[in-house]
């Protein structure tokens, strides 16, 4: 049976997620066409060693703010601009401590430091991050976008300015650091204005610090599973091989599979405050749409790993087997991630906790193991484990018809999968996939052509809002 115009809520998490995809999305093609011009000019190897330390700072973040940005984005939501000054100093003392993390982490690679850069990008992000989650918390989302835009093009401009000057890994690193640093000051001019006249009374200061901090560790078991699943992953594969090169192959795999779950994730990330002040249930509904806009672009990285990884650089093409693993688990990611959004909305803390828990120890399980049996791909395939093997508590709590969510998984994996069993041209192969997902999903009637128009539209139309 054909399913009927979107409804209100989910048209909302369309509309809010459009900025916030369009965010991801400049960091993600700045962060692309940067290592393009890094690993062109300095090599793959100096990915690797980058990407580790990066990683590093990464895991220190996670480690010590894991939560923030959601308890930033719900209290400033809740309380107003008066929670703002409050947010800020949040994110300056979990920035410090995870500075000093940071430091400690990136003493333990064996590409060495520099410890300074990986305790200061640390800082910049957690601070950067705080500011982020205000602007959201605010609904201020075209200030959100500008603000990552502002980063994303820092990053690009610095990044590969200095490796067509021939500065080598210092080009990676400094590229890094401007872009927190330019989402910060972006961030806190569109605040300012915000921090003055009477919205700021009654701000209650280390009461709102307080329960900003308490919202915090209430989130922090599931965000740093999640964020554990990527910046651990690498992190931990650099220290078990010491391989500058097969890290840095990880790394650009693992991104390309982070730009895959930018259009389900951000629709989920605009549903949760909606849901939250409106007392909505668009999760299940946002995840199904979003998955089946991003189906024929997995279709793709599974139809033709090698030769996308040879866009970037041609060395990379050896972690086609890795990208697939990965792409694989675009669907189970996100169908964990409606969950915990809708646990969120509830704040069902024991819930959230339970099932945050289940990912990182299956996580912590697999990796060392299947990182010295198989290498990069085994990293991937404990990342694909630790996103599936939470899936029946995951789908018992979103309390929605599990059918569609997992028919979308079984269309875009094993779809381009078979395809590319035929071993047909890599390119011919991907778009006959691409095509394929989308007419295999609306004749199931897992997700009609209609509707992915009706959701591109109400896309379009947010952008031109006024």
């Amino acid at each position: 049976m054909a399913r009927g115009a979107l409804g209100e809520d989910v048209e909302e998490a369309v509309a809010g997620g459009t900025w916030l995809f369009l965010s991801m999305l400049a960091m993600s093609l700045a962060g692309f066409l940067f290592w393009l011009v890094v690993a062109g000019l300095a090599g793959v190897g100096t990915v690797g060693v980058a990407g580790s330390i990066v990683s590093a700072s990464g895991v220190a973040v996670t480690l010590a703010s894991a939560g923030l940005v959601l308890a930033v984005a719900r209290e400033v939501a809740a309380r107003g601009p008066r929670a703002i000054p409050a947010s800020l100093a949040a994110g300056i003392l979990l920035g410090t401590l995870a500075a000093g993390l940071a430091w400690l982490l990136a003493s333990r690679l064996s590409q060495g430091g520099p410890r300074g850069y990986a305790s200061l990008l640390a800082f910049t992000s957690v601070a950067s991050g705080a500011a982020l989650a205000s602007l959201l918390g605010l609904e201020e989302f075209r200030g959100y976008f500008a603000s990552s835009l502002g980063g994303a093009l820092a990053k690009l401009a610095v990044g590969a300015g200095l490796a067509l000057a021939g500065y080598g890994l210092a080009s990676a690193l400094a590229g890094y650091l401007a872009a927190p640093l330019a989402v910060l000051g972006i961030g806190l001019a569109l605040l300012a204005p915000r921090l003055r006249g009477p919205s700021l009374r009654g701000g209650g200061g280390g009461g709102v610090l307080r329960s900003i901090l308490g919202l915090t560790a209430s989130n922090y078991p599931y965000i740093l599973s999640s964020q554990l699943l990527t910046m651990l992953s690498i992190y931990a594969y650099a220290l078990l091989s010491g391989e500058a090169f097969s890290t840095g192959v990880l790394y650009i795999a693992m991104m390309v599979a982070l730009v895959l779950t930018a259009i389900p994730g951000s629709m989920l990330n605009a549903a949760l405050p909606i849901a939250t002040r409106r007392g909505w249930d668009p999760f299940a509904e946002a995840a199904r749409l979003g998955l089946a806009l991003t189906s024929p672009l997995v279709a793709v990285a599974i139809a033709a790993p090698g030769p996308l990884l040879a866009l970037v650089n041609p060395g990379l093409s050896g972690g086609a087997w890795a990208l697939v693993v990965l792409s694989s688990s675009v669907a189970p990611a996100t169908i964990l991630n409606a969950s915990i959004s809708k646990l969120n909305r509830d704040a069902r803390k024991r819930e959230l906790a339970l099932l945050g828990l289940a990912r990182l120890l299956v996580l912590l399980a697999l990796i060392a193991p299947l990182a010295r049996l198989e290498g990069i791909v085994g990293v991937a395939l404990a990342y694909l484990a630790a996103n599936a093997a939470p899936l029946p508590l995951a789908l018992r709590y979103l309390e929605a018809d599990s059918k569609p969510l997992l028919g979308l998984w079984a269309i875009q994996a094993g779809l381009p999968l078979a395809l590319a069993q035929a071993h047909w041209s890599p390119w011919p192969t991907a778009a006959l996939a691409a095509a394929l997902t989308l007419l295999l999903q609306h004749a199931a009637s897992i997700a009609g052509l209609g509707e992915i128009r009706d959701t591109l539209q109400a896309a379009l139309a947010a952008i031109r809002r006024p």
